[in-house]
């Protein structure tokens, strides 16, 4: 069993910016977990599933130069994703 200064050696601490709506939309999720499941989910573990699914995903940053183009192929790797496992196509904004 590993105890809590084994994990605590594998993780790192970002410090992020972000904007009000962005923050706003986080808080939102959190929110929503709590009324709908009873459960908070706090803002550390919204970003860290959201760095996991690009992670599962096989995002790749490969030529790309701006934030626009990194979420369009965040895009296209979870729709990749969704068409592997039978599900529908992601809309993208």
């Amino acid at each position: 069993m590993k105890n809590n200064g084994d994990i605590r050696k594998k993780l790192s601490r970002v410090i992020t910016f972000l904007t009000r709506e962005e923050m706003d939309f986080i808080d939102k999720l959190s929110k929503d977990s709590l009324f709908s499941t009873g459960t908070k989910l706090p803002r550390t573990k919204i970003i860290e599933a959201m760095v996991d699914v690009c992670m599962r995903t096989g995002v790749d940053a490969k030529k790309v130069g701006s934030k626009e183009e990194l979420m369009d192929k965040i895009f296209e790797a979870i729709a990749r994703e969704a068409l592997r496992e039978g599900q529908f196509r992601i809309a993208k904004k």
